[in-house]
């Protein structure tokens, strides 16, 4: 299972990289409507699986440069973590 997977509000989670597996249990066990992926690579992993379970998965990688935390910092935090949910 996912590594230090935490409930952390009404409909949030947070974990560390999930697996296709994972995402199918996410899924099923929980109703999660939304991913958030903020490591590419685990990001590409994911994105197939997601797309067939109809889960709105959205990338934003971080690199920790100026420009992926500028990318970051653009998005609306309440929309994208509590809108649509279980996130």
């Amino acid at each position: 299972m996912i590594q230090r997977f935490r409930k952390i509000a009404k409909d949030l989670y947070r974990g560390s990289a999930p697996t296709p597996v994972d995402v199918v249990v996410l899924k099923k066990k929980l109703g999660i409507n939304n991913i958030i992926s903020l490591d590419k690579l685990s990001g590409d992993l994911i994105d197939p699986i997601t797309k067939s379970l109809g889960i709105i998965h959205i990338m934003i990688p971080i690199t920790f440069t100026k420009s992926s935390l500028i990318n970051l910092f653009s998005y609306d935090f309440k929309k994208l973590f509590l809108e649509g949910g279980p996130t």
